[in-house]
Parts: C-alpha cells; sequence; structure tokens
C-alpha cells in the first residue's frame, strides 16, 4: 500500500500532502493557470471583422442623415452636388478603413 501511494504522488508530479480538492493543491493543473498561448495570429478574427463592418454602418447612417440634412438645408443644386460629394469621400474612407484592416500579408 505504501509502495502505491508512493508511485501515485511521483505520478501527480507534486509533492504535497493534500488532494486535488483542497486549497493546498499545487499538482499539474494548478502549474497550467500562467500559461501563454505563444502563437498569436496576425490576421484579424472574424469576429472583430464583423465588430468592424458593424461599427462602419453605424457611424455610416448617421453620418449619411448628417450630410443629407446639411446639403437639403442649402436648398440649392450645388449645395446638394457638394453633399454627394461630401458622401462619397466618407463612404470612401470607411472603404478604405475596412480594407486595410481585412488586408492580408
Amino acid at each position: 500500500m505504501s509502495q502505491q501511494m508512493e508511485s501515485d504522488e511521483a505520478n501527480r508530479g507534486y509533492a504535497g500532502s493534500r488532494e486535488a480538492g483542497s486549497e493546498y493543491y499545487s499538482g499539474q493543473y494548478g502549474q497550467r493557470i500562467g500559461f501563454v498561448q505563444s502563437h498569436v495570429s496576425s490576421s484579424p478574427s472574424a469576429g472583430m471583422r464583423l465588430a468592424l463592418a458593424i461599427v462602419s454602418l453605424c457611424v455610416l447612417i448617421p453620418l449619411t442623415g448628417i450630410v443629407a440634412g446639411v446639403s437639403a438645408s442649402t436648398g440649392s443644386p450645388l449645395g446638394l452636388f457638394g453633399g454627394l460629394i461630401a458622401l462619397a469621400i466618407i463612404c470612401l474612407t470607411i472603404i478604405v478603413v475596412n480594407i486595410a484592416f481585412n488586408w492580408r500579408h
């Protein structure tokens, strides 16, 4: 019986006198708490890409309303044309940010 207990302690990898459920347990599982993943992907995850797409839409919708409201309030065709140019610049900026974020090397 004594021999079996010694081999069990050697197999567990700790020299503590308490069992795994104890607060003083320092076995293999306790040593893995500080484990750090060594391989970190440089490309954005699917969740990050989805979040950027949602935020881009949430920014674009109010900006479209603001540009349309300001350009319609001028009452001239030149104001409407300027609003369309401003909206095109905003859209292109958002597109460039999304492409740059999702670009894979």
